[in-house]
């Protein structure tokens, strides 16, 4: 397993949007059990499989998780990192 994955992102906006509650949701599934089929997913999570579906296309875009022959989601890292960086032009009123 690769130490860890860490990504940097310039807005909230970028971070929010590659990164929705669900995905990290997903992710921490994925970390804490080691890996699971796609209907394991939807039924810890509830979801729609076509949502679910877009989520993991998405994280597997970003090379945060790994599909295996068998359809086993998995997260290639020990940890994953997402860093973001505020600065003050940033935080002035649109």
């Amino acid at each position: 397993m690769n130490t860890g994955w860490s990504g940097s992102f310039e807005t909230l906006e970028q971070l929010f949007r590659e990164f929705t509650p669900q995905r990290l949701q997903i992710l921490q599934a994925l970390l804490k059990t080691g890996g699971l089929h796609i209907r394991d997913l939807i039924v810890r999570s509830g979801r729609d499989y076509g949502e679910l579906q877009q989520d993991l296309a998405v994280l597997l875009s970003n090379d945060l998780v790994t599909e295996d022959e068998t359809g086993l989601f998995s997260v290639p890292w020990d940890a994953v990192r997402l860093n973001l960086t505020l600065l003050p032009e940033q935080a002035k009123a649109s």
